[in-house]
């Protein structure tokens, strides 16, 4: 299921280059960037009973690092994350955000 491990990608880029405090975060190490868009994200995908742990590698990168997620969860995830994304996408971004989901995945 290569498709959902760069559909989640994306929606960490989506989520990342919308968040209202991306400029700030330009300007900070990683080690320092404000992470509530990610924070919210995983809350999200915690409370739709899909386990995902994410963390920053040990590189000097410090690149964020995921647990990968199993069969059902996978499938779950396509099949539910889409009717939160009024809850981690800004509002005029998450209904279009939604709609190429749901197309993508059906």
């Amino acid at each position: 299921m290569q498709l959902l491990e760069k559909m989640k990608h994306n929606l960490n880029q989506i989520v990342c280059n919308l968040s209202p405090n991306q400029a700030d975060n330009k300007k900070r190490p990683p080690s320092e960037r404000n992470t509530a868009h990610l924070d919210a994200l995983l809350h999200v995908i915690k409370s739709m009973g899909i386990s995902l742990n994410v963390w920053r590698s040990k590189d000097a990168g410090k690149k964020l690092e995921w647990t990968s997620l199993l069969g059902g969860e996978k499938r779950s995830l396509l099949r539910k994350l889409p009717a939160h994304f009024n809850k981690i996408l800004p509002p005029q971004r998450a209904p279009v955000v939604q709609k190429l989901w749901t197309v993508s995945v059906q």
